[in-house]
This record gives C-alpha cells, structure tokens and sequence, in this order.
C-alpha cells in the first residue's frame, strides 16, 4: 500500500517504510544561506534540482540527462521565480557551479544560455538587474529558494496524484541514499 505524507514545510515522502527526506536537504540550503555559504548554497539547490529530475524521468530510463532536468524546471520552477529565466538557463548555471564552482558553463560561453547572478539578504535584486546587460538574469538567493521549496511541493503534489509518476517515483527512488545502521552488520 502506498503511503505519502507532506505539510506545507516540505518534510518528506513516504514510500511503505522508506522516508524520503526532500525536507532536511532543503533545510540546509537555509542554513547555508544564515551562514552565508554562498557557494554551497548553490550547489544544494543545484543537486535537489538535479535529484527531482532524477526522481520524475522515466522508470525506463537508467540515467537522468539534460532534457530532464530543463523539463522538470519548465514544469515545476521558472514560474515561481522573479526572473526571465528558462530551464535551460538553470541547465546551464548548474553545470557551472556543480562542475567548475564558476558561473558559466559552455551552454553561456556559447551563448545558448544566460548567465544568472544572485543577490542575497536584503539586497536589492532591482539594482542587479540594472546594473546586468542581456546576457545576465538576476535571481534573489532567498527567494530562489522558495521558489524551488514550491515547485517540489507542486512535484510530490503530482507524484501522489498521478499514477504513472508515482510508479516513476517508486521505481526511480529504490536506489535513493540509505543510511545503514552499523550496528547490525556483524
């Protein structure tokens, strides 16, 4: 029997007795942002985009690649973002921070995508956006974050309402990281 919970603060989903906690990764992105781990905050929001992706592509498909994760963005997270920006934008910003810990990617070198800048804290995201030509979007760090806090709600709000994605979900998260307890391994 399939079983799932949620609140409004994303804690996680319940596949029969395995938890996945979406929730505490999540969470740490917040935390790195109190601690102004500005990188790090980065690199988190790009690999829980890059693992929503993993958990909606097809069950079919042994690997997830950059089609899946633009679509899951398309679906999902540039509609809740202040911004201009396309999935395949974030494609590309993705690959520059979680290959090279850098802005840009040969998807921005080549022009196929823009460069994204991020404002943080208080500052005013209208004065980056000025101060940028067309080549640059500007995202609020914080508020990047709640964008993707909504757009995986609105995922696992699909995956518990559709068949086909729970069964994608299931299949998909069976290999998902475990924690091994030691204690019972002799």
């Amino acid at each position: 029997m399939r079983k799932y919970f949620m609140d409004t603060k994303i804690k996680g989903i319940k596949i029969g007795e395995k938890i996945i906690l979406i929730g505490d990764i999540l969470d740490s992105i917040e935390l790195c942002i109190k601690n102004k781990s500005q990188l790090s905050t980065l690199i988190l929001i790009y690999s829980t985009m890059d693992s929503m992706a993993y958990l909606s592509k097809s069950s079919t498909k042994n690997t997830v690649a950059r089609k899946d994760f633009i679509e899951w963005t398309e679906k999902y997270l540039v509609k809740y973002l202040d911004s201009n920006c396309k999935g395949i934008d974030l494609y590309a910003a993705r690959c520059g921070v979680l290959h090279s810990f850098i802005e840009s990617s040969s998807l921005s070198n080549e022009n196929q995508a823009k460069l994204i800048k991020y404002s943080w804290g208080t500052a005013d995201n209208s004065l980056l956006k000025k101060v940028t030509d067309s080549r640059y979007i500007s995202l609020n760090i914080e508020s990047f974050l709640q964008a993707l806090r909504r757009a995986v709600g609105d995922f696992l709000k699909d995956v518990i309402e559709n068949n086909d994605m729970t069964i994608n979900f299931e299949n998909n998260s069976k290999d998902y990281f475990k924690n091994i307890n030691l204690r019972n391994v002799n």
